[in-house]
């Protein structure tokens, strides 16, 4: 992760955003630890509750 919000930095990217799988069977409480933020929850194409958290680069 480190690496990638290093190169999106370098990049002169202002926003990173990812989804994973919401509640118990994603990763929402390692990324909230890491600086990220979850601005929304929605239905992926095949139905799985997603998180979709972003990131604001400097």
């Amino acid at each position: 992760m480190d690496a990638f919000l290093k190169r999106a930095t370098a990049d002169h990217a202002r926003l990173a955003e990812l989804a994973t799988a919401a509640g118990a069977k994603g990763a929402g409480k390692f990324y909230e630890k890491h600086g990220w933020t979850c601005v929304e929850q929605r239905f992926s194409k095949d139905g799985m509750a997603t998180s979709i958290y972003h990131r604001y680069l400097q």
